[in-house]
C-alpha cells in the first residue's frame, strides 16, 4: 500500500468519524443533553452514531444487501443525518477561553499521548496477530463471501 492511498484511508476514515459524530449528535438531540464542552458531545455523539451505523450494517445483512452497493443507502442516510445536525447546530462563542487551564493543558497532552496509538493501529498485521486474523475476521469474511449474514454453526 503506497502512502497516498494510506492517506486516503484515513482522509476516508476522518470523514466517516465526523458523519457518525453528527448524526449521533442528532440521534441524541430529543434527550436534550447539557454538555460540558464540544469534545464530550463529539465523544456522545460518537457512540449514539456508531450504534446507529451498527444497527444499519446488521439490517443492511439481514437483508441480503451485504455488498458494496447494499451500503451506499446508508453511507447516504448517515451523512444526510450529519447534514441536518450540522444546519440545525447554532453557533456558539468560544468555548476554549472558557474552559480551565487544566482543560486547556489536559486535550492536547491526551492527542499527544493518543498520536503513537492511532500510528501503531495503521501498521500491517504481522505473524503475532494470528489470532486475530483467523478467528476474529473468519466469520466476516463467510459474511461477505456470501453478500449477507447467517448463522454459522462450527459445532
Amino acid at each position: 500500500m503506497s502512502v497516498g492511498e494510506s492517506l486516503r484511508a484515513i482522509g476516508i476514515a476522518g470523514a466517516l468519524v465526523a458523519v457518525l459524530i453528527q448524526s449521533g449528535r442528532l440521534l441524541l438531540r430529543p434527550l436534550r443533553l447539557r454538555y460540558h464542552d464540544r469534545l464530550e458531545s463529539a465523544c456522545f455523539g460518537f457512540a449514539a452514531g456508531m450504534g446507529l451505523a451498527g444497527y444499519a450494517v446488521l439490517a443492511v445483512g439481514l437483508l441480503g444487501g451485504f455488498r458494496a452497493r447494499g451500503f451506499v443507502p446508508v453511507l447516504v442516510l448517515l451523512a444526510g443525518l450529519a447534514v441536518w445536525e450540522t444546519l440545525l447546530e447554532r453557533p456558539q462563542e468560544s468555548e476554549w477561553q472558557r474552559q480551565a487551564r487544566t482543560a486547556r493543558f489536559l486535550y492536547p497532552a491526551l492527542a499527544t499521548l493518543a498520536l503513537p496509538l492511532f500510528l501503531a493501529a495503521l501498521a500491517p498485521p504481522t505473524a503475532s496477530d494470528y489470532d486475530s486474523l483467523a478467528y476474529h475476521l473468519a466469520m466476516p469474511r463467510l459474511y461477505l463471501q456470501q453478500g449477507r449474514i447467517f448463522y454459522v454453526n462450527f459445532c
